[in-house]
């Protein structure tokens, strides 16, 4: 069926109408135009036929008749022949009017499916908007440095967070090519891969480098790049995404500095040392490492706080980095630190550490005056291994602060020797102490006055025909190990089993029991002598501890507070060695000593150097002045027996008067003194 346009059925459906209403008027038209015709020609018709009025007359009626069934008859053809018309037209309306409710209600549907269009266009036009706003918000709002531009390099447009980052705006950039603002002349060379490689694969993915900020700040970057294509435009365009790594960098380069140098001092630390003292010894470089200790650090620590010898050490680094000419120092851990300089061991290098060491640093109001101990091994001659370099460097600096403080001492192969017997003393002094293989010896004490027994000291001896090993070497070793401790509690132990056992309740004279710095300073002293006394029944007035000055210096109140206790549990206390290492006439007046016990090094002398002699006397005197009982040490003749006599000491002990003796020796003696 053919279809009309809107334009065409108005048209159509305009031409029926006026035909429909041209039908009526034709009718009336020849309705009228036969009844004028009728009137016009009947009568004069009639006259010719018509013989007399009557017959006039009688034909007029006829006519009239004749008239209305002529004219009905035409009008009725006419109006069949109009109807017949109209009813066509009818149809045709009708049927055009069909179609045009049927073309309405394609127009409606049409209508209903541009609206659901309409309303999905908007639906899109506003979801498009909306992503477009989030777009531009992600764009503007992110953390990332965004950064679109073409291939030639010229900037086409930059987010929020790349202005405040780099401090370009938009304006002062657009067009212009980032590559000659934004890139340093080193960084440049780079940049023709990236665009090679953005053309082949359209990607980049983290391309690191540096650019340069508006005010000059450097910064390191990490860019990940995309080519995108422009339909609109017909062209493409690259999009880069920027993050700042400037900050982890730095915060990277702090850990590998907490990682690699010693927060205290600022010095490389023992990691660094292990791996460059590695690449020096692949490397085959000759070298000599300086194994250094500083000597009054831990009488710092102990006296003053750690906080004074944090404040030292600090100190001590700072000067190490700018005064010493070495590119090798490290801090190996508390008051140790190691330098290697190339070559064979150097006075200059002792010289210039020494120097650094030994000033007076001013640590707040205390005032520090340190020395330094050092043991020096060398590359390749004593070792090819970094532990083994460490190990002879250890045992160096060992040997040099047996030596005394300040000293120095290079690594000999002697020294392994040495240590390995220390390692076999130490063991088989453990088994020792536990299978009661020591023995007690006792060496009188005499009254130089009445030449009576005025105490006993008990001493200790270890015989082991395969160690071959003296007293005093052992001693240091337990020391040294810090097996002293347990040495002295079986001394202590075994001293009061002899007394208990041998003199009951009241033995003929006082027992002198030494004690360890160790031990004097330890926390088991006091408990363990309250269970002692417990299990053996000693009387604390039969009982003197001797103590070194080394005892008394680790601290003096912790000193003062022992020695109280001491003295309150009723024990009698001598210092011992008086005279050896740092002698103080300070703290003589301020402890509670009994007697004061001059060392056998003034004693040798006192015959053949007045100075010796003078000092011995005067210790005498003042001795007794405040109170202390003097006892005089290594008496080995008889002049020294009668100088000391002179002198007014009132106790000696020496070979001259009587060697150290085992226990029955000791008691056949003191039963003769009964």
């Amino acid at each position: 069926m053919k279809k009309f346009s809107p334009e065409d059925l108005e048209k159509l459906s305009m031409d029926k109408e006026l035909e429909a209403y041209s039908h009526p008027l034709r009718a009336v038209i020849i309705y009228l135009l036969f009844g004028l015709v009728w009137i016009g020609f009947s009568d004069r018709v009639l006259l010719l036929f018509a013989g007399n009025m009557e017959q006039y007359h009688m034909m007029q009626s006829i006519k009239g008749w004749l008239f209305i069934v002529v004219s009905s008859l035409i009008l009725y053809l006419v109006l069949k022949s109009e109807y017949k018309k109209i009813f066509k037209l009818t149809g045709e309306v009708s049927s055009k009017n069909q179609e045009l409710v049927s073309f309405a209600e394609e127009l409606v549907a049409m209508e209903e499916e541009l609206k659901t269009k309409l309303e999905a266009l908007y639906k899109t036009t506003d979801l498009l908007t909306s992503q477009k706003q989030f777009v531009e918000e992600i764009f503007e709002s992110s953390n990332t440095a965004i950064m679109t531009w073409n291939l030639h390099g010229e900037v086409v447009n930059v987010n929020h967070y790349y202005t405040e980052l780099l401090g370009y705006t938009l304006e002062e950039i657009k067009g212009k090519k980032w590559t000659e603002f934004l890139i340093p002349e080193g960084e440049r060379p780079k940049l023709k891969t990236l665009i090679d490689e953005l053309r082949e694969n359209h990607r980049v993915n983290n391309f690191e480098n540096k650019v340069v900020s508006k005010d000059g700040t450097e910064l390191s970057m990490l860019w990940n790049d995309t080519l995108v294509y422009d339909s609109v435009e017909d062209r493409f365009f690259v999009v880069s995404f920027g993050t700042d790594l400037t900050k982890q960098h730095l915060q990277e380069e702090q850990i590998l500095k907490m990682a690699y140098m010693d927060r205290m001092t600022g010095l490389k630390n023992r990691m660094v040392f292990e791996n460059e003292i590695s690449s020096l010894i692949s490397e085959g470089h000759p070298f000599t490492l300086y194994y250094l200790d500083i000597d009054q650090f831990k009488n710092l620590n102990d006296i003053h706080g750690h906080l004074y010898g944090d404040l030292f050490l600090k100190m001590f680094g700072e000067a190490l980095q700018k005064e010493a000419p070495y590119e090798h120092i490290y801090r190996w851990g508390g008051d140790e630190f190691l330098v290697v300089e190339f070559g064979i061991p150097d006075e200059t290098v002792i010289k210039t550490l020494h120097d650094i060491v030994q000033r007076n640093w001013a640590l707040r109001e205390v005032q520090f005056t340190p020395t330094a101990s050092i043991g020096i091994t060398r590359f390749p001659e004593d070792g090819t291994v970094v532990q083994k370099l460490l190990m002879n460097a250890d045992l160096a600096l060992h040997k040099a602060k047996i030596n005394g403080k300040g000293s120095v001492e290079y690594f000999r192969k002697q020294f392994q020797v040495e240590l390995e017997r220390v390692a076999t003393i130490e063991k088989a002094l453990g088994k020792a102490l536990e299978e009661d293989q020591l023995e007690l010896y006792f060496q009188p004490i005499y009254n130089l006055m009445t030449g009576e027994v005025g105490s006993v000291e008990v001493l200790l001896r270890w015989f082991d025909e395969q160690l071959n090993i003296t007293t005093g070497e052992f001693i240091a070793i337990a020391e040294q190990t810090g097996q002293i401790v347990k040495v002295d509690q079986w001394v202590i132990k075994n001293a009061f089993k002899v007394i208990s056992e041998k003199f009951g309740a009241a033995p003929p004279c006082r027992f002198s029991i030494n004690l360890s710095a160790q031990s004097f300073n330890s926390d088991i002293l006091l408990h363990s002598l309250t269970q002692l006394r417990e299990t053996y029944d000693i009387r604390p007035e039969d009982i003197e501890f001797e103590i070194t000055e080394y005892s008394v210096l680790h601290n003096l109140e912790e000193t003062r507070r022992t020695m109280r206790a001491l003295k309150e549990k009723g024990y009698n206390i001598s210092l011992d060695d008086f005279g050896t290492r740092y002698s103080s006439l300070n703290y003589l007046g301020k402890l509670p000593f009994d007697r004061l016990k001059i060392d056998k090094s003034y004693v040798d002398y006192i015959l053949t150097d007045s100075v010796d002699r003078v000092i011995v006397d005067l210790l005498v005197h003042m001795s007794e002045k405040i109170g202390l009982k003097t006892v005089a040490e290594g008496i080995e003749s008889e002049a020294q027996y009668r100088a000391l006599k002179e002198m007014g000491c009132r106790y000696g002990q020496g070979f001259y008067l009587a060697k150290p003796m085992p226990l029955e020796a000791v008691l056949s003696l003191l039963s003769k003194r009964d």
